[in-house]
């Protein structure tokens, strides 16, 4: 962890009850970092679709941090249909962070696609949006379409949290429907005399911003019209009387945050401390002055921390988190390049193919490789790095967050951005770690393997000398 000083950010001398309360955090950040690692899954299929009798098959990474986790030993599986019924549950050993596994798709199975939901013991103490799902498609399956989509609704989601009155917000918005899938829309903002103060217009996916500046007794509603031609409203409330407004925008190299307090404001809002953190690791503590002036600007270099999800804590002077922000870096720490040289290639039936796979000679490899059909629609949605880097980090559906690993540019990293704004994260209970309390495990990690141990009765003495017993179990 570093302390960051600038010469428009002052440094505070602390009385003794603020210090004891700012070790207390972070000493409490290292305990849950170090107790409470974060698992997270990827699941990788050896097909994009499937038909019913198929056998499916997969392949399991399991991490701890962006690490291989060396905690749990066995992976649980669970698949299901369309109505939300257990199918059936699979259990798999772990070894080296990874496991592997089949499915056989019932031949008389009519849904359209099966959800599979794939996580540790650990994992479940952990709120269970973390868990790996996904929905993988079937052919032929009866999908029952409405004659009419679903109602949509449109959130609201101000930068830093809330809304402060007479200080500027940047506030995102995303438009779905019942099923979290994305809607277009159009609207404006309006105050209560329904004067015009901003348009909305969807930026990728639902997705977009606009700005306010709330006034003291005033309120204010978006009116919006969707893509089927139905009209609606959504009411902006919890506008806080005082606050501080965080904004964040980052570039390769740094994140430009600025800080905007309400004015006046009490003695505990003049005197802040902020927070930059990544997996439960604290990378960077800053005192801000704010007695003198509300607006103050700060800069965080981040060319070296690893690719993921930073977060921005933002307190008051008696460490009350009053705004956070997160933001993704990528700075390709993530990336494996992979090459492959094909040896023997033949497009006969059942034909041989050869090919060699070379990496880094200091990379330590663990791989899985899937071959289909190249007139099938291969476009998953899904892939490792979105799914260790992204979903596992958030909460709410992400729609198609493959997308935005695809390249760097500025278009795709402003969505990115969008998707921060608009969807919950692995907050921090900042009230336990200030009172000292760690984290509160019902599940403990699985460090042996699962066994099955038992007697053997009705066998006399020397009928299976020095022989091998073969133990059958069978479902009902």
């Amino acid at each position: 962890m570093r302390n960051l000083t600038f010469s428009f950010v002052c440094l505070l001398v602390f009385g003794i009850g603020t210090v004891a309360k700012a070790q207390q955090i972070d000493s409490m950040m290292s305990v849950y970092a170090e107790g409470f690692p974060k698992e997270k899954i990827h699941v990788h299929f050896d097909r994009p679709v499937y038909n019913t009798g198929d056998t499916l098959f997969y392949k399991v990474y399991l991490l701890a941090g962006n690490e291989p986790s060396v905690l749990s030993k066995n992976l649980y599986v669970e698949w299901y249909d369309t109505t939300g019924t257990l199918i059936k549950q699979t259990v798999a050993p772990l070894y080296q962070a990874t496991a592997k596994g089949s499915f056989e798709i019932p031949a008389n199975y009519g849904g359209g696609f099966l959800h599979v939901k794939a996580f540790t013991r650990w994992m479940l103490n952990d709120d269970v949006a973390y868990l790996f799902q996904k929905n993988i498609p079937i052919n032929g399956g009866n999908i029952v379409i409405g004659r009419m989509p679903s109602p949509t609704r449109v959130e609201i989601f101000p930068e830093s949290g809330t809304l402060v009155e007479g200080v500027n917000s940047r506030v995102a918005f995303k438009a779905i429907n019942q099923a979290g899938l994305p809607v277009k829309i159009k609207g404006v903002l309006v105050d209560a005399q329904k004067k015009v103060l901003d348009s909305l217009k969807v930026q990728h996916d639902g997705m977009g911003v606009f700005v306010l500046k709330p006034l003291p007794g005033q309120q204010y509603q978006l009116n919006w019209t969707d893509e089927f031609g139905r009209a609606g409203t959504t009411s902006i409330k919890d506008i806080k009387k005082e606050g501080v407004v965080l904004t964040v925008r980052t570039n390769n190299e740094k994140a430009f945050l600025q800080f905007e307090r309400s004015e006046p404001a009490s003695a505990n809002f003049k005197q802040m401390n902020l927070l930059v953190h990544m997996n439960q690791v604290l990378m960077y503590k800053v005192g801000l002055k704010m007695s003198e002036r509300n607006f103050q600007r700060a800069e965080i270099p981040i060319e070296e921390l690893p690719t993921g999800i930073v977060q921005f804590t933002l307190f008051t002077a008696d460490w009350i988190p009053v705004a956070e922000r997160i933001a993704f870096i990528n700075n390709h720490t993530h990336d494996f390049n992979a090459k492959i040289n094909p040896i023997v290639t033949n497009l006969g039936k059942r034909a041989l193919n050869k090919f060699d796979i070379f990496v880094s000679d200091t990379s330590m490899t663990n791989m899985s490789v899937a071959v289909i059909d190249a007139n099938a629609n291969s476009n998953d949605p899904h892939s490792i790095f979105s799914n260790f880097l992204l979903a596992s980090e958030i909460k709410g559906y992400v729609h198609n967050p493959s997308y935005y690993f695809q390249s760097d540019a500025d278009s795709i990293m402003n969505r990115l951005d969008l998707v921060m704004m608009t969807n919950g994260w692995r907050k921090i209970n900042w009230e336990k770690m200030r009172e000292g309390i760690g984290p509160q495990l019902k599940y403990m990690p699985e460090t042996e393997y699962m066994t099955l141990k038992g007697s053997v009765f009705g066998i006399k003495p020397g009928m299976v000398k020095d022989q091998q017993l073969n133990f059958v179990m069978a479902a009902k």
